[in-house]
């Protein structure tokens, strides 16, 4: 399903309770209007690196690792959740909404939101604001401390995807990374 324009930017109606958790399902970007689906199924890695679905460019994906720490989303994690998806230069992708390749610079700022939709979530969303930016080397990106830091981060997301340069003949070289902290439960 490709990323669809959200009917208006949700109203912040923030709510009590706990949300257990529990695998992620849809993201919306209010600043943009786009909505993500999630894949079913954590993302693959291939030779040590995330690699999302390339035959679902417009679809997200979580990670999660037996040798790692790292949480599913939650109200109260104890460390990162991370979530990669695709950037593309000649149509949608999931993670479009996160980087204008043309200008070479981020299309969210300090503070714009992240709902986050799960399982377990029924009606209710997780809301996050994004916090920190990063532009890593995919070389680096694993190791980078900037982005994963080096103790546990409860309660930050990362989103994950490619920096595509402005030169069309070229592959992507760098990571598009965007630190969010969790902020509320709210309904749309």
């Amino acid at each position: 399903m490709p990323p669809q324009s959200a009917s208006p930017a949700p109203v912040a109606s923030s709510v009590e309770g706990v949300i257990a958790a529990s695998p992620p399902r849809e993201i919306l970007f209010p600043r943009s209007g786009t909505s993500v689906t999630i894949s079913g199924a954590p993302c693959p890695v291939v030779n040590g690196v995330l690699d999302p679905d390339r035959t679902a460019y417009t679809v997200a994906c979580y990670y999660t690792a037996r040798d790692k720490p790292y949480s599913l989303p939650a109200s109260a994690t104890s460390d990162l959740t991370v979530l990669a998806g695709h950037t593309y230069r000649f149509g949608p992708a999931a993670f479009n909404a996160l980087y204008d390749w043309k200008a070479q610079s981020f299309a969210v700022t300090a503070g714009d939101e992240l709902w986050l939709r799960t399982e377990a979530s029924g009606d209710r969303w997780l809301v996050y604001r994004a916090v920190a930016f990063h532009t890593p080397p995919k070389s680096g990106l694993a190791t980078d401390a900037s982005v994963w830091g080096t103790d546990p981060l409860p309660n930050r997301l990362l989103t994950i995807g490619c920096l595509q340069p402005t030169d069309l003949k070229k592959a992507s070289t760098q990571n598009v990374v965007v630190s969010w902290d969790f902020a509320r439960v709210a309904r749309r």
